[in-house]
């Protein structure tokens, strides 16, 4: 079970789980050493012993850890990024919602236990709860308030794009940067525009 260095564009250790039991012993013995990991997978037409990127999610999430982004090796494999857990990072409804399926199979670490555990005491478990229910804060809907159309058009949003808009605001870090981004939503909403990009 041991690392193949240099093997992908950006030369960051690899390691190739052939099974599920393989990326949980990788995750056993290195989880609380490394801090990343590039995880070769094979697409079905490879006819090679792989797992799916929904094991790799799940069995992550049971030692503490996340998964990231993916990057093409070839024609019948490609890499996706695994890394641990930021302790302080706020929760999303989907992986609360994994982590409670995982709970209820007995799969989780003690590594994982503990981070959920940190999470629950910390308040980063509930952080994204009014973002994930769509709750509107009271400065945006002053805000909207000040402009024609703007909470109407807002409300008619999708769900997505309500939420996408609604995390930026709540990932601001200043007070000045909250207030930029309320107004900025307030006015493009007027403009009956969804995304904060547009």
């Amino acid at each position: 079970m041991e690392f193949k260095s240099n093997v992908n564009h950006k030369g960051y250790k690899t390691f190739y789980p052939d099974s599920i039991e393989a990326l949980r012993s990788w995750l056993e013995k290195y989880g609380e050493i490394e801090k990343s990991v590039w995880i070769l997978l094979y697409k079905k037409n490879a006819n090679k012993p792989t797992i799916s990127t929904g094991d790799v999610v799940k069995h992550s999430l049971c030692f503490g850890w996340v998964d990231s982004k993916t990057h093409t090796k070839d024609f019948e494999s490609y890499y996706m990024y695994i890394s641990q857990r930021n302790s302080n990072s706020n929760w999303s409804a989907v992986n609360k919602s994994n982590i409670a399926n995982i709970e209820a199979e007995g799969l989780m670490h003690e590594t994982g236990i503990k981070l959920v555990q940190h999470a629950k005491k910390t308040g980063t478990w509930n952080a994204l709860n009014d973002v994930e229910n769509l709750v509107i804060p009271k400065d945006l809907e002053t805000a909207m308030k000040e402009i024609e159309g703007s909470e109407e058009n807002f409300l008619a949003f999708n769900k997505s794009a309500k939420r996408g808009i609604l995390h930026w605001i709540f990932s601001a870090k200043k007070p000045e940067t909250r207030a930029n981004r309320i107004a900025r939503t307030a006015r493009m909403a007027g403009e009956n525009k969804r995304s904060f990009y547009e």
